[in-house]
């Protein structure tokens, strides 16, 4: 099993020094602290602003491709075919109802969060814009309120920016990122859709009791599962079923949320893996920055005793501390 623990400027949220002080955090940090002596360091990943995925995804597509990313890679990784389990090839995408706000030069993407969309609502929004996608041929499947799927070859290899990199953003800054030739029938859906939800009673009632009016989609985690991959390398190269596995064994959580799982991966890294299985891997997953770790191990039997008696713990840095480097933006950079 694999693990990615996000901290909560990883997420969106601000002042990482605060919530590392909160009461919660303090108890998560003193239960794992003890943790980071019995942790190697592995590989790292480092923020990228102009980058289309977040680092908690990129952290998921190096796990399950097996992998080092490649730029090719970059808002082409099929994380919504990965989602749905399809081995067939076939194209995912996630649609997210949002709401863009609009001011004097831009148009904002507001987290689908902040609509507070009711699971009858978003219903009836995709009944209304069904029919569009349906006319052209392109699956669109609901999830929930503000999950959607789409299937459809167009979105092979198509790269687009993540949702959460976008949001609180320019639309029109992230969403041009994606090249308009491949995406012509896509966009077009997208606009005509606009107009469908801007007279929907749905948002009229929403907006009459001063709520958010869902008022655009935004499409991303595009591809097919299998994704752009070396074919010398990575779990993509051995076939669906493992890629498959690799996807099922790795879990994202919040690190406010992460105490089970935290514990759920202590369990099975303590134990050597099977002959042809990769080793469990943690990744701490902040603002700035990702770290991967591995279980160091000391040997069984007599040898591992002696080893446990003679040899010293291993320094490593407090739990705190990396979670903190994590958060904090690189030299000159601005925060």
């Amino acid at each position: 099993m694999h693990l990615i623990v996000m901290t909560e400027a990883a997420q969106g949220g601000g002042a990482p020094e605060a919530a590392l002080d909160s009461p919660s955090w303090e108890g998560l940090l003193q239960r794992w602290s003890p943790l980071m002596m019995r942790l190697a360091p592995s590989w790292a990943l480092q923020e990228d602003p102009e980058a289309l995925n977040t680092l908690a995804e990129q952290a998921w597509a190096r796990l399950v491709w097996g992998r080092a990313l490649q730029t090719p890679d970059d808002g082409r990784l099929p994380l919504e075919a990965w989602l749905v389990g399809d081995t067939s090839g076939t194209a995912w995408a996630r649609l997210s109802p949002f709401h863009g706000l609009v001011g004097a030069d831009r148009i904002t993407l507001l987290p689908p969060a902040d609509l507070q969309l009711s699971e009858s609502e978003s219903r009836e929004l995709f009944a209304a814009v069904h029919p569009l996608f349906d006319s052209e041929g392109v699956q669109l499947q609901w999830h929930g309120p503000t999950h959607w799927r789409v299937a459809h070859e167009s979105l092979r290899d198509l790269p687009c920016a993540s949702r959460p990199r976008a949001e609180g953003d320019s639309v029109q800054r992230w969403q041009g990122r994606t090249p308009l030739a491949a995406s012509r029938l896509l966009r077009r859906l997208q606009n005509e859709a606009q107009m469908v939800l801007h007279e929907h009673p749905v948002n009229r009632l929403r907006e009459e009791r001063g709520a958010l009016a869902v008022n655009s989609l935004w499409l991303d985690h595009a591809g097919a599962a299998t994704g752009p991959s070396d074919p010398q390398d990575g779990a993509a190269a051995q076939g669906p079923t493992t890629w498959l596995q690799a996807v099922r064994a790795t879990a994202v959580r919040p690190w406010s949320q992460a105490h089970e799982a935290l514990q759920a991966w202590v369990d099975g890294a303590l134990v050597p893996p099977a002959e042809g299985q990769s080793e469990p891997v943690l990744v701490l997953c902040g603002r700035y920055a990702a770290q991967a770790f591995t279980m160091r191990r000391l040997p069984g039997g007599w040898r591992g005793a002696i080893a446990r008696t003679l040899k010293p713990p291993p320094r490593s840095k407090p739990l705190r501390d990396w979670l903190q480097g994590l958060d904090a933006p690189p030299s000159g950079a601005a925060p």
